[in-house]
């Protein structure tokens, strides 16, 4: 009898062991699914980081280049021939600036009669844009925007392809009816690529094409037409006088292969230390979440001021030091959005900002809500003041040209930044965190001082 009872709760015994090893794989295999989904949500993330900084880079280069270019464009409207007549000199000191033109040429009457540098581009010469109604179009554009206009990448007459900032020249501004002719800069899209980094992106398929005016689309010029339909994102892409769209879709890497692996190597680890996972797990999640809220503004989710200066006194502490910069922004006018639409409408305004620093800074960056209308952004291993000039004049073009929308209303984006920056001299934080602030309230004088003019 006593055996018999023995034999019953044996089998008792590994029924329930049954049912308990197939609940616990059942819970394993959904945390496992959640898992996945964490990583590919982690990946995505990244991706849309990498992504969001080619398009900065891409339209900060863009602008740049046109930049650079309104000057010559400007010499020849105020002196065509005296411009012409030292052609060779007033071309070369213009490709000196820049990084990515090919070439530069005169078109008189819209007929190509300058070009520099002659070496590689004599077909060009003589050329005269009538002649070609997709290059005409681009001409037209420009004269009757009376402004520069920068075409897709065309096939270039000298062969290659190329991205060119077109400048109408009129005699008799600011009238502008007295039409002379235009000034082409070309960029070349060979040296284009190198400079975007795109191997970050090996794993991403891009897609680009020009958005038009009325909200209608030209044909995509760089990737496929499916990238668009299928896209995991869509950015807008700001030219001078108009606008691209980048579509990019991410790959899923995890083959086959990989997941009965990972099947594999679960169900062994499970079997062997399923009750210290399950311990540990719950420990280190709890760990995690601790040190997480400690360390993160619970408006935007961006980190906190105390998350700054753990993250300050380890950069400069390192041995060796870590180089860096310091970004202070400070959001004008926040005040009035407040008492104006309240202070729901103003978290929400925070939540719009701080989502957009997010989203335009790398992985390994760190933006930080310190408090109020406050932000501070590390730029790791950023400190070469040109470099950082250019990162700043990025980043408020992108900031200041997203604005929030609420209801009816477009709430516009002003900020002041300022910024410092930590090249291993003897600092303190507190004497980093002064002098950002510093150029942050000169910078908001000078937009004062500005719009007072």
């Amino acid at each position: 009898m006593q055996m018999r009872l023995s034999k019953r709760w044996k089998l008792l015994i590994l029924v329930i062991s049954a049912l308990y090893l197939a609940s616990a794989y059942w819970g394993i295999e959904q945390v496992h699914r959640l898992y996945l989904q964490e990583v590919r949500s982690e990946q995505r993330d990244e991706m849309e980081g990498r992504v969001s900084l080619l398009r900065s880079n891409l339209q900060s280069l863009i602008y740049r280049e046109t930049y650079i270019a309104d000057s010559l464009a400007t010499l020849v409207s105020l002196d065509p021939e005296g411009t012409l007549a030292t052609w060779p000199a007033v071309a070369e000191r213009l490709l000196q600036k820049s990084v990515i033109a090919r070439n530069v040429g005169v078109a008189p009457n819209d007929i190509i009669q300058y070009v520099h540098p002659l070496a590689g581009n004599q077909a060009s010469l003589g050329f005269d844009f009538r002649t070609s109604p997709e290059q005409y179009a681009t001409v037209q554009q420009a004269r009757i925007s009376q402004d520069v206009y920068v075409t897709d990448p065309v096939d270039l007459i000298q062969g290659g392809r190329g991205i060119i900032a077109r400048f109408p020249i009129f005699l008799d501004a600011p009238k502008n009816q007295d039409y002379w002719g235009t000034v082409s800069v070309v960029m070349d899209v060979a040296k284009i690529r190198p400079l975007l980094n795109l191997e970050r992106l090996a794993d991403t398929e891009l897609a680009l094409r020009r958005q038009l005016e009325d909200g209608t689309t030209n044909a995509v010029f760089f990737g496929d037409i499916s990238t668009f339909a299928e896209a995991d994102m869509i950015l807008p892409i700001q030219i001078p006088n108009g606008t691209w769209q980048m579509a990019a879709t991410f790959s899923n890497k995890m083959n086959t292969k990989e997941q009965v692996l990972s099947f594999g190597i679960r169900v062994v680890l499970w079997a062997l230390i399923v009750l210290i996972y399950v311990t540990v797990a719950a420990l280190l999640r709890a760990s995690t979440l601790a040190r997480k809220n400690a360390r993160q503004d619970e408006l935007t989710g961006l980190a906190n001021r105390r998350a700054l200066m753990e993250r300050l006194n380890k950069m400069m502490t390192d041995k060796p030091r870590r180089h860096f910069s310091l970004i202070n922004l400070d959001l004008n006018g926040f005040k009035a959005i407040n008492d104006t639409y309240g202070h729901g409408v103003g978290d929400a305004y925070l939540s719009h900002f701080a989502n957009l620093l997010r989203k335009n800074v790398r992985s390994t960056d760190l933006p930080v809500r310190a408090g109020g209308d406050e932000f501070l952004i590390i730029l790791d291993r950023v400190t070469e003041l040109e470099q950082l000039k250019k990162r700043v004049v990025a980043l408020r073009q992108i900031l200041e040209g997203s604005p929030f929308h609420w209801r009816d209303h477009v709430i516009p984006i002003s900020v002041s930044i300022g910024f410092a920056r930590f090249i291993g001299q003897s600092l303190s934080i507190e004497d980093l965190l002064r002098e950002a602030d510093h150029e942050m309230y000169t910078n908001k004088r000078e937009q004062r001082a500005a719009r007072a003019e």
